[in-house]
């Protein structure tokens, strides 16, 4: 690799601006309020629900949402378990019927995710499907705005296959949601309502909230599996052939680190570091620091096997970067700097 690139960014990185929020990412935060909103209106007009039931439905998602939290942060998976039976139990007695399905769907993803952390993937696929069956059911009988769920449901699938290693069949679902959500087209999703055009019109706002948050979170969860584990990788290559209309700033975002990325597996490292640099140095929100630090990661590798002989001085000002330039994700930043700061040291 030319060192003068290498020169060029250590130039530069001083110069780099700080992450900062900005009006689109506030935009389509309040848009998730509206969806709930128009969610509550669907309920209304095609399960007939009153209000109290609307409001007894919301006690139950809220029960079930500490449970999903302390799945996800926790480790007592038995007691979790023990407290979504409890709440299902509950359900079964007390929900009326023209809001079963609404409840049951929401239970469902729960106890999936207590099969997903005791690593019983056939189980946890099962009832994922199932729980998919139920929303892409109640999305064609009109609660449009369950839409959501159904994605949700997708990207569940995928991860499960990660966990099995089946790598090609999670990326290729991986691709296939995205590039539904990006551009309306369906090939082998889970659910019949992605058969349906006026649905993906009628979505609009509430795919645009998917996209900014999911991707992130893949990416997101990519980072941090590749940092904390040594027996296995994940190769993410799934978004490279994403295509789609860059007609707002978070597409834009999105579409410049795709780009950065296919020219960093193309091995074309000016227009690699020319990319990077201009990324690297925007104040874009901080809602995006994970796709820096993702960058970040792959450009250390590449500094690792350089034989640069400034190494330590650019490393060192990586870290900076990562400590004073981002916001976002501190315990992967922390992380990420132990490292670098231990290469600097050792001179490795």
């Amino acid at each position: 690799m030319n060192h003068q690139l290498l020169d060029n960014f250590l130039l530069h990185i001083s110069d780099f601006q700080k992450s900062t929020e900005d009006n689109s990412t506030k935009y389509y935060k309040s848009s998730e309020e509206h969806v709930k909103k128009i969610f509550y209106k669907e309920l209304k007009l095609v399960c007939g629900a009153s209000k109290s039931e609307r409001e007894l439905l919301t006690k139950f998602s809220a029960e079930l949402r500490k449970v999903v939290q302390d799945l996800m942060i926790g480790d007592d998976f038995e007691k979790s378990l023990s407290e979504y039976s409890s709440i299902e139990s509950k359900i079964e007695k007390e929900v009326p019927s023209n809001l079963y399905l609404c409840a049951k769907q929401i239970a469902l993803s729960a106890k999936a995710l207590y099969y997903y952390k005791n690593k019983n993937w056939d189980k946890s696929l099962a009832i994922t499907l199932e729980c998919n069956a139920l929303n892409d059911y109640l999305v064609q009988q009109g609660i449009h705005s369950l839409a959501s769920r159904v994605f949700e449901q997708n990207k569940n699938i995928s991860s499960i296959f990660l966990r099995e290693q089946k790598f090609d069949s999670a990326y290729s679902l991986l691709f296939n949601l995205f590039n539904y959500l990006f551009n309306g087209t369906n090939k082998n999703l889970y659910g019949n309502s992605f058969n349906c055009t006026s649905l993906w019109e009628k979505t609009e706002m509430l795919r645009e909230v998917y996209i900014y948050q999911m991707f992130i979170a893949i990416v997101t969860d990519t980072v941090r599996f590749n940092l904390y584990n040594k027996d296995c990788f994940l190769p993410s290559k799934w978004y490279l052939n994403l295509n789609f209309d860059v007609n707002n700033t978070n597409r834009k975002v999105i579409s410049d680190w795709i780009y950065i990325n296919k020219k960093l597996r193309e091995n074309n490292h000016r227009k690699f570091f020319i990319s990077l640099t201009n990324f690297l140095s925007q104040p874009i929100s901080s809602h995006y620091d994970i796709l820096k630090i993702s960058l970040i990661i792959e450009l250390n590798k590449l500094i690792q096997n350089s034989g640069y002989s400034t190494k330590e001085l650019l490393l060192d000002k990586i870290s900076f970067y990562l400590k004073e330039k981002l916001n976002g994700h501190t315990r992967i930043r922390e992380v990420m700097i132990k490292r670098l700061n231990k290469q600097v040291r050792v001179g490795v």
